[in-house]
């Protein structure tokens, strides 16, 4: 009687388990996205830039970085990248015309410019920024 109560626990879980991959399998960690006629590739399930927490250098690294792993064109990264933004950063995008919002280098240069991620801005940053608590000073570099 106990041994078939375990194997009856074991197969619950083994069937949840299952779902569970199948659910994983069906919504996945990319959605497919179609741009164009021919081309495709997967939109990551990112999570959105969130301002005034987020540090957009930061974000559009990791963007940046999982496009090219992803194997994206850079013409295609606009449309994902827009899909992912909030608040003045999304606000920014919106003002721009329909020929610089596809443009990769455009938009991330508004979106610098935005967030006085600049010469000047990267200078003021420099003067004000201290060693954060528990912060050894290559990390501190590193934050800089």
């Amino acid at each position: 009687m106990e041994e078939m109560r375990t194997q009856l626990e074991m197969a619950k879980i083994q069937a949840k388990a299952s779902q569970q991959s199948e659910h994983n399998l069906t919504s996945g960690s990319t959605r497919s996205v179609h741009e164009g006629e021919n081309s495709k590739f997967e939109m990551p399930k990112l999570p959105a830039f969130v301002d005034r927490e987020d540090d957009l250098d930061s974000y559009l690294l990791r963007f940046e970085r999982f496009a090219t792993t992803s194997g994206w064109p850079k013409e295609s990264w606009c449309t994902p990248l827009s899909a992912l933004l909030t608040g003045r950063a999304l606000e920014a995008f919106c003002r721009l015309s329909e020929t610089e919002a596809t443009d990769y280098d455009r938009v991330k240069e508004v979106l610098q410019k935005r967030y006085n991620l600049t010469e000047d801005g990267y200078g003021q940053r420099f003067r004000t920024c201290s060693p954060e608590e528990g912060e050894n000073p290559s990390m501190f570099i590193v934050r800089l």
